[in-house]
Parts: structure tokens; sequence; C-alpha cells
């Protein structure tokens, strides 16, 4: 049997890459109707709507109606995963996590050097971290209604951990293992020279 073991820099990375790649799963951005958002919603569709095309009394009351009926069937949120709401930055972000996960696992069947591996994953890391804080900036939709989910924070943690696991060195310098090992037996007395006089 063949004595696979991964280090402690390529075990993080490939962690990272896989939180990475997850995250694309998770939402990535939510809209909260509530309070603020509702009132402000109601409030327009009660001014602006039906009551100044029927311009009566009636009109004005249908529309106010209309704008609590409508506000009212709003859900509580709106959710996005990465998948929906990242355009092509989705893409790259698995593309980035599938390549440090080979270079980490398949490094030398893909006659990828393990010095080589390591900079991968650095450049990977930091390459798409930087992408993922771009878009925790520059969020899709208005900033004051768009607020972050969970999905960024698990892809930033992740491209972390490819940065780390890239820094800590190539898998040939670094193993962790665990080696069990029979109790040593005891020791036999040493000869103690007879006292002299």
């Amino acid at each position: 049997m063949a004595d696979r073991r991964i280090g402690t820099g390529p075990l993080l990375s490939l962690l990272g890459a896989a939180l990475t790649a997850i995250s694309l799963w998770v939402h990535w951005y939510r809209v909260d109707f509530s309070g603020q958002i509702r009132d402000a919603f109601q409030a327009r569709a009660g001014q602006n709507g039906l009551a100044g095309q029927l311009g009566s009394a009636l009109g004005e009351a249908f529309a106010k109606g209309f704008g609590q009926a409508f506000g009212g069937l709003l859900p509580r949120s709106i959710v996005g995963n990465g998948w929906q709401v990242l355009h092509t930055v989705d893409v790259v972000l698995l593309a980035g996590a599938v390549i440090v996960a080979l270079a980490m696992v398949a490094g030398e069947r893909i006659h990828v050097s393990g010095a080589d591996a390591a900079r991968i994953a650095r450049v990977a890391g930091l390459g798409l971290g930087a992408l993922v804080v771009y878009k925790m900036v520059d969020r899709t939709g208005p900033h004051e209604f768009v607020k972050l989910a969970i999905g960024p924070w698990m892809a930033l943690a992740g491209c972390g951990l490819m940065t780390i696991g890239g820094l800590v060195g190539p898998p040939s310098e670094q193993v962790a293992t665990v080696v069990f090992a029979a109790p040593l037996a005891p020791e036999a007395p040493a000869s103690v020279p007879p006292p002299r006089g």
C-alpha cells in the first residue's frame, strides 16, 4: 500500500478550495422587505399609481388599498445564491477552486511540483479573495437594501485558507504525520561500582 500523506499546507489549501466552491450554493445577498421598505412601497403606490389616473376620492381609496394589499404580498426577504447573483464571477471562483484542488491532490501526476502547487494556491487565494471583496463592496442592486449573507464570508474564508496553505510551503517540505510507536523496553539499571573503602 502506498504511503499517501498530505502536508499541512496542501490540506489547508484543499479545505479552502472546497469552502470557496461550496459558498456558491449558499446565499450571497439578501433583500429584506421589512418595516421601512414595505412602508415606503405602500406609501408610493398610494401616492402615484391609480389615484392619479382615476382622479377621484374613489381612485385614491382604491390606490391606497391596492398599495397596502400589494405590500402585504411582498415576502419578508429575497435571497440569491452565488450562481444566481454573481454572473460570471461564479464560474471564475469555481474554476480557481478546482485548479487549486487538482494541484494539491494530483500535483505530481499532472506534472506540478510541490513548490508550483503552493504558488498556485497563493496566487489563486489572493486573486479570488480580491474578487470576492470586490463583489462584497459592489453588490448587485441598491446598497441600502441589498445585504450580505453568509456566502461571501465563506468564500473569503476559503480564499484565505488557500493563501495560507500556499504560504506554509510546498507539500514535499512539510508533512504532517502521526507516528504510533510501541513503548520502549525499560532500560537495564546501570551497574554501580562497589564503594571503595
